[in-house]
């Protein structure tokens, strides 16, 4: 019996406890539903925004639950302006009250809106928009919220001109010994960017008067050009009403295609309404990709934003540039930087260098100093002006790009192209990579001298064009071996590219002229030529060995070197053997030359008068440009009575053989009687003539 009687004690006492609990759950419902009816909830938010231009207007159905908060569910929430307008709006906002709020000061626990959408907006004499939001704090009654959660929301952020969407706007905030710890991503469009996508995490710390984030920490992605970049950033910031205060921010992008990472620090930003300050901008971007450019980087001291402008008193940079035929060197530069949203970007007076980082060897290229103007409107439009040293020679450039045509005008006093063009490597990428698409050059070249493998060449005056097809160098003039040429050059876009060179020279020195070109002269004089070649190749003996082509050469008065023909036909009528001699010369008053080039043989027909002795020389053969050989046939005559002499040029074109053609003097003779009959007759015929 005792037992039973313990358990009903036992039974007793829980049975109270649940009804104590009951009628607990009892006063707390009816107290909370009668503090959450329609008109105290309206009312209590009447006077939180009180003194505020606004009023929230809600359905009168409303949810209300205590399990596990005291909590209100309003729907159809909508902000109103005092005009009537509405100016933010949400589909259900959830207010979850903390237990002891139902008898003490008003604590929110947990206030979760759904389907917000409403305007963000800054105004200089008023602030933000959402600050009139806030009773004045001067009574010390404000509402602590423990826990915020925006989800699926939508906003339109409007500072300045400018005008943001934040679309799929997701925050959540919470309390924590006295600070509040946050986390927000959203979906954010008005940038010239497309796809931007946002997430930023930290601490708050808040007082009267501004919203200080010690640790901000935000990640992001977006699309330039259709390539995705990815990048993060960390700073500390002091948000108030009218400025913003932004310290040690760190940002870092990256690119997958191209392959691009950048670094980029700023020590201080200080923000007011259409006026920012930066102090200590660095910046370095690295190219992974392989390009010719590896490494950009960027330093400004100080720089500052107002009235949709930028301006810095002095940026430099410096970018680390890399090719396969010219190694590697720097380009230097700063100078006065401006950009404004409308006119784009502007550096003034600004100066820049290249610096060759490898200077043993060969003599180092792309060494220049300049000083000029830069202007970027945006949309591959930009415009450069500038004077300098370029090689160490004086230079001057103009260059305007408008979409993709680039035109304007460059000028050299010399240029040396050996050190540009006579590499291996620069044959395998002679074409430039930029010229593709619908790119155009359109170009007035002007160098006062230029010299390759040799040849000078002055006062070059040109129209270049080219597009991904062709280079085009027309009208070309020049003045050269002492005489002047014009006409023109072109450069085809093939594997490997195709040279073509259309000229007529007047007055020019023949004898280097030939040289430079065909590798040997025999010729001396001023000479009146005309030129149609063409080759292709990626080196000189490549070229040689495709020339084709015509040449027609005329001269008034000179000399064939090599040779003094009287002296050598006296020793070709003795039995010796006759050579090549450098300074030996036999002058004519008339000689013209026509060639005919095919693979690399050119075929000669040539004319001359010989002033002494008198006589008429023509000629016939061929030479082999790229082994240096030649093979011709001379006659020599003086007049109708004599038996012309023929003569026979053979070996390499820097020492040819002379020698009496004796198949041509017994031509038709069967006997060797007669073939020496025949040869002493033509060496006694020649014999006074040429001792005259």
């Amino acid at each position: 019996m005792r037992y039973v009687s313990c358990d009903a004690k036992k039974i007793s006492i829980l049975r109270n406890i649940i009804l104590i609990l009951i009628l607990f759950y009892i006063s707390i419902y009816t107290t909370f539903h009668r503090m959450s009816d329609y008109d105290n909830v309206y009312q209590t938010a009447a006077q939180w925004l009180d003194g505020s231009p606004y009023r929230l207007d809600f359905d009168v159905e409303m949810e209300r639950f205590v399990i596990p908060r005291p909590t209100v569910v309003l729907k159809n929430v909508r902000l109103v302006d005092e005009k009537g307008m509405q100016v933010a709006s949400a589909g259900e906002v959830r207010i979850g009250v903390a237990w002891k709020s139902v008898f003490r000061q008003p604590e929110i626990e947990k206030l979760v809106v759904r389907d917000a959408a409403g305007i963000l907006q800054y105004d200089p004499e008023s602030g933000w928009n959402i600050s009139r939001l806030k009773r004045g704090l001067d009574d010390g009654q404000v509402m602590r919220f423990n826990r915020v959660i925006l989800e699926n929301s939508n906003f339109v952020l409007r500072y300045g001109q400018n005008r943001f969407i934040l679309s799929n706007f997701h925050l959540k905030t919470k309390r924590e010994s006295g600070n509040y710890r946050y986390g927000l991503e959203t979906d954010v469009s008005g940038f010239q960017w497309q796809g931007l996508t946002f997430q930023a995490a930290g601490v708050a710390q808040t007082n009267q008067n501004e919203v200080i984030l010690p640790d901000a920490a935000a990640h992001f992605t977006f699309l330039e050009n259709s390539h995705q970049i990815s990048g993060s950033a960390r700073a500390s910031l002091r948000l108030g009403s009218e400025k913003a205060d932004i310290s040690s921010l760190n940002i870092k992008l990256d690119s997958k295609q191209p392959a691009v990472h950048v670094d980029a620090s700023i020590q201080k930003i200080l923000h007011s309404f259409q006026q920012t300050q930066f102090k200590g901008i660095d910046s370095v971007l690295t190219d992974l990709s392989g390009s010719h450019i590896r490494q950009v980087g960027i330093h400004a001291a100080d720089m500052q934003w107002r009235d949709g402008g930028l301006e810095s008193p002095e940026i430099s940079t410096v970018a680390h540039v890399n090719t396969p035929a010219y190694g590697s060197f720097d380009i230097r530069a700063n100078g006065k930087g401006s950009w404004h949203v409308s006119n784009g970007l502007l550096l003034e007076n600004f100066e820049w260098q290249t610096v060759p980082n490898d200077v043993s060897g060969s003599r180092p290229v792309f060494a220049s100093q300049w000083e000029g103007t830069f202007a970027h409107q945006g949309d591959n439009r930009w415009t450069l002006k500038a004077k300098g040293l370029f090689d160490r020679q004086p230079a001057a450039l103009f260059i305007k790009r408008d979409n993709d045509t680039v035109s304007g005008q460059i000028e050299l006093a010399k240029l040396n192209l050996h050190d540009y063009l006579d590499k291996p490597a620069v044959y395998r990428h002679a074409y430039p990579a930029w010229l593709s698409d619908n790119r155009k050059l359109d170009m007035d070249v002007r160098i006062g001298a230029l010299e390759w493998s040799g040849v000078s060449v002055r006062n070059i005056r040109s129209k270049l064009s080219a597009d991904a097809q062709n280079i085009r160098f027309a009208p070309l003039y020049a003045e050269l071996y002492g005489g002047a040429t014009q006409g023109e050059l072109s450069v085809r876009n093939a594997q490997p590219l195709v040279y073509r060179l259309n000229q007529r020279a007047r007055n020019i020195d023949i004898q280097p002229a030939l040289q430079d070109v065909f590798g040997f002269s025999r010729v001396r004089g001023r000479a009146q030529m005309t030129v149609d070649i063409g080759a292709q190749g990626s080196t000189r003996e490549e070229m040689l060995s495709s020339l084709s082509g015509s040449l027609k050469i005329d001269i008034s008065e000179g000399a064939l070197r090599g040779i003094n023909l009287s002296q050598k036909m006296k020793q070709l009528f003795r039995g010796e053997t006759v050579r090549h001699e450098a300074e030996s010369e036999t002058a004519f008053n008339r000689f013209s030359l026509t060639a005919e080039m095919n693979n690399g043989v050119s075929r000669n027909h040539s004319y001359a008068k010989i002033v002494s002795p008198q006589a008429d020389l023509e000629s016939r053969g061929e030479a082999d440009l790229l082994r240096g050989e030649i093979r011709e046939d001379v006659l020599i005559s003086r007049s109708s009575q004599y038996t012309p002499l023929p003569i026979r040029i053979s070996g390499k074109t820097s020492r040819p053989v002379f020698a009496l053609n004796y198949r041509k003097i017994t031509e038709g003779l069967a006997s060797d009687e007669d073939k020496q009959r025949a040869v002493s007759e033509a060496l006694k015929q020649q014999w006074q003539w040429l001792l005259q």
